[in-house]
């Protein structure tokens, strides 16, 4: 699978040139796995639950390969839109046990990063009221230009694409 990059008009670039773009842009093997295996994922019927915020209800209506896979799309697709305070603010906190048991089960350095990251940020917010909704007391933070969590949101995104990779290749290995 290929992933395509628009070019600007009158770029210089010839159609000679435009295949070495398209395979220098080739997505690694274990990420389009990890990209279909959330796409299918996203089709569970997820049972109505009012025991349980909706995104966990989510994970738990998944069998436990897609659990662990759903569980990091959600934190990668968060952090990556909006950083962590998006995952915050959008109530994906509760997912974190989730989260962690996926990083566990990747089992590499940037899986261990990643809980890390999550952990200590869970612990900086102790006693915050999380639920499915986001936080309402902690809303103030989000409306600051800097977060506290930039620093963790740029060392995320130095090795993101490396860790859904592996994330790849260790829970859907063929």
């Amino acid at each position: 699978m290929h992933q395509i990059k628009f070019i600007k008009v009158g770029s210089g670039l010839t159609e000679d040139v435009l295949p070495f773009i398209v395979e220098a842009t080739e997505k690694h093997p274990a990420i389009v796995r990890f990209e279909e295996a959330v796409d299918k994922a996203e089709t569970v019927q997820v049972p109505y639950s009012t025991h349980f915020p909706a995104k966990v209800s989510q994970l738990l209506a998944l069998e436990p390969t897609l659990r662990h896979v759903m569980a990091i799309a959600m934190w990668d697709s968060q952090v990556l839109n909006g950083g962590i305070d998006q995952w915050l603010e959008n109530g994906y906190a509760c997912t974190l046990p989730y989260l962690l048991a996926a990083c566990d089960a990747v089992g590499t350095l940037n899986a261990k990063r990643v809980a890390d990251m999550a952990v200590g940020v869970s612990e900086s917010l102790e006693g915050s009221n999380y639920d499915d909704a986001g936080s309402e007391d902690i809303n103030h933070e989000f409306l600051q230009d800097e977060s506290p969590y930039d620093k963790l949101d740029t060392e995320y995104y130095t090795f993101n694409e490396e860790f859904i990779r592996e994330a790849g290749e260790r829970l859907l290995a063929n």
